[in-house]
Order: structure tokens, then C-alpha cells, then sequence
């Protein structure tokens, strides 16, 4: 697909959002396209914008607000490529909870000074809802269920709101949807567990201990150290960072997309990593080159089609 995207005398434009997930296809597709490689101590985003929701969509007492993202890190690459002219312009948030409702207030942003952003009308919009942010942890006090239930339960209005928003505001762009991907326990990171010597005494079952168990149904396992009342327990497993939430979140997902109002095509990140994920990931979140080339690919596959009225 880019073979054939760079063979024709056009410039393209690309923007990408999400968490770590989107982020990692960002880099894979500037490689490609001749950029420079990935480097965790250099590559930490040019600019690092202010972002927040819309006020109405501020749900959550007790802090939950907190934990939303409170800026991402933007990165902008522009090659010549083949016959063709690639623009890409990702804005990523690793460090907190996010949502497609703070892309609209952030792309207003990144048209004022210093960044001077401003995307093509007829740009692919390859969009990423960072559900994975939404599902709460436990493990060394990091997304609590209690402060997550706010975030995760405004889930389909937030999403929603953002696509709405942004196929009205860009009506001759392409749009592309990313949901929730499949999570690997076997091989979750324990999230530093492991560099303390007490550490399932001090804080319960790491992550993927205690995802094994509730996705087992080892309920004295997936309940240690928190308490949540039995009519509560479907929910605290449908919504923990597990194989399960993650496929809860993504069926979620396409139910969403189902709204006849939302024009989004769906890349299914999800289906594409379900089957085989632990073969296809060394930590059982981010997935290798050949699985990250397909869910670009998808996406670019709307570069080659007509906007949809």
C-alpha cells in the first residue's frame, strides 16, 4: 500500500492520536518513509502541548480529573518519498488516561503560535481511543477501579463527542478508527513489581498475576487487597487491564461505531492481535513490526478511497 501511495505525484497528509500503541505505528511509518529511527533516551516528541476536555466531559469526583493526560507529545515528519510528498503529525499521550474528545481543542491549538499546525482538509485521520488508559491497574496504587469508574463509564459519550466533532470539522478527511487492541497476560509487564522483594506482600497480585486470575475466575486471587461488593465484580473484570477488558473495551468499540451519525472506518486492532497476540509481543501490549504493518496499512487503505458524504 505505501509502495503504491508513493508512487503517485500527490502530497499526503496523516495525522495520528492515541497512547503508546499508536504511537510506536507513528515511528514504524516514519521509518519507512526514511526518518529516523526510535530512540527512548532522544525521541520524546518535539513539543509537548497542553491538553484537557471539554469541561461538560470532565467527569469524575475524588480526583478522577486528575487523572486524565495533561499534555502529549506531538511529533511532526515530512519526507519526499517515491513520486510523493508524506506529511505525518502524531500527538501521543503515555503517562495518564486520554480520550478522542481532547483531539478537537488540541488540533485548535497546534493552528496557534508556536506550532503554526495546520492539517489538509482532505488529511487521513488514523485515530486511536488509548482504551487501555481507561482500564484500571491496582498494582502499586496505579488506576485504581474506584478512580477509573468515572472515566471508563463516560467512555462511549467522550469517544463520541470527539468523532463527531472532528468529521465536522474536517468533512473532506478520512477517517480512521483504532480501537483497543488484545493484552497478552502471560507476558504483562509486573509494572516494577519485580524490583521489590515484597512486592505481592506490600501490594497484592502484580498485573499479570492478578489478570490471570480474574480472566481464570480465581476469585480469591483477582479480588486481593481491593474491595469490591459481588454486585460489582462483573464489572471490575470487564474493566481491568486484562486480555478480558481489553476485549470488552474493543467490542465496545465497534458497538460505538455502529451509530450511523459516525462516518469512522475501523481498523481492528483488536482482531488483528486476538488470536496470536502472544506470539506477536514481547510484553504483552506493544506487538511487533509485522502486526503494526498491517493495522497501518488498513489505515492508509482509506488514502486510495472517496470521502464519504
Amino acid at each position: 500500500m505505501l509502495d503504491h501511495l508513493v508512487s503517485l505525484h500527490t502530497e499526503l497528509s496523516v495525522f495520528m492520536w492515541g497512547d503508546s500503541t499508536m504511537r510506536e505505528q507513528f515511528k514504524l511509518l516514519r521509518a519507512l518513509l526514511g526518518g529516523p529511527s526510535y530512540d527512548h533516551q532522544t525521541d520524546a516528541g518535539r513539543w509537548h502541548p497542553n491538553v484537557a476536555l471539554p469541561a461538560e466531559l470532565m467527569h469524575g469526583n475524588n480526583g478522577a480529573s486528575a487523572m486524565w493526560c495533561p499534555s502529549v507529545d506531538v511529533y511532526i515528519h515530512k519526507a519526499a518519498s517515491g513520486n510523493a510528498t508524506i506529511s505525518i503529525l502524531g500527538a501521543f499521550c503515555t503517562l495518564g488516561a486520554t480520550s478522542v474528545a481532547m483531539v478537537p481543542a488540541l488540533l485548535d491549538a497546534l493552528q496557534q503560535m508556536p506550532y503554526n499546525l495546520t492539517l489538509p482538509a482532505d488529511s487521513l485521520m488514523y485515530i486511536g481511543s488509548a482504551g487501555l488508559h481507561l482500564l484500571h491497574i491496582e498494582t502499586l496504587k496505579m488506576r485504581d477501579w474506584t478512580e477509573m469508574k468515572p472515566l471508563e463509564a463516560a467512555f462511549e459519550e467522550n469517544t463520541k463527542y470527539g468523532l463527531t466533532e472532528l468529521q465536522e470539522r474536517y468533512p473532506a478527511a478520512r477517517l480512521a478508527y483504532f480501537n483497543t487492541h488484545s493484552l497478552c497476560n502471560e507476558l504483562m509487564l509486573s509494572l516494577g513489581c519485580s524490583a521489590h522483594a515484597n512486592c505481592n506482600a506490600q501490594f497484592g497480585p502484580g498485573v499479570m498475576q492478578r489478570a490471570d486470575a480474574c480472566d481464570s475466575h480465581d476469585w480469591k486471587a483477582c479480588f486481593s487487597g481491593v474491595d469490591v461488593q459481588p454486585e460489582e465484580r462483573v464489572s471490575f473484570c470487564e474493566t481491568l487491564y486484562s486480555h478480558h477488558g481489553s476485549s470488552v473495551m474493543a467490542a465496545r468499540e465497534r458497538a460505538l461505531l455502529k451509530d450511523p451519525s459516525l462516518k469512522w472506518a475501523l481498523v481492528d486492532g483488536h482482531s488483528i492481535t486476538k488470536d496470536a497476540s502472544c506470539d506477536q509481543t514481547e510484553d504483552g501490549v506493544h506487538y511487533n513490526l509485522p502486526t503494526m504493518m498491517k493495522m497501518i496499512e488498513e489505515a492508509l487503505t482509506l488514502l486510495r478511497k472517496k470521502r464519504v458524504p
